[in-house]
């Protein structure tokens, strides 16, 4: 299974290995009646690929995490001892690994991740 099957997982709605042909029927009602479905196995392997493959360092989890508390950049500057240079910096290069351009989004990003 490679990264990009799991990254999108959330994009499909459902999921198996050809050896996993036991859990077709299961798998094809569940999603005939709206729902999704991913065998054990694929939702193990995606999380042992996204626990490997760390999208945001620490320091951006952070500084996601006092946005999302309503934190400004003079705040976060301020409370982690970085420069307001930095904090912008940091912020953009989040943006850019997340794929936005608004606060809104990381917030979200944050709720989804367990990071607030």
């Amino acid at each position: 299974l490679n990264l990009t099957i799991c990254l999108k997982v959330k994009s499909i709605e459902g999921y198996l290995l050809k050896n996993e042909e036991n859990q077709l029927t299961i798998a094809i009602e569940t999603i005939i009646n709206g729902g999704e479905y991913f065998s054990e196995t694929i939702i193990k392997l995606c999380q042992e690929t996204k626990d490997s493959v760390k999208l945001l360092s620490n320091r951006e989890e952070e500084i996601i995490n006092l946005i999302a508390n309503g934190y400004n950049n003079n705040d976060i500057s301020e409370l982690l001892s970085l420069s307001i240079e930095t904090v912008k910096t940091h912020k953009k290069h989040i943006k850019l690994k997340l794929g936005t351009n608004n606060v809104s989004d990381i917030i979200d990003y944050a709720k989804k991740n367990y990071l607030i």
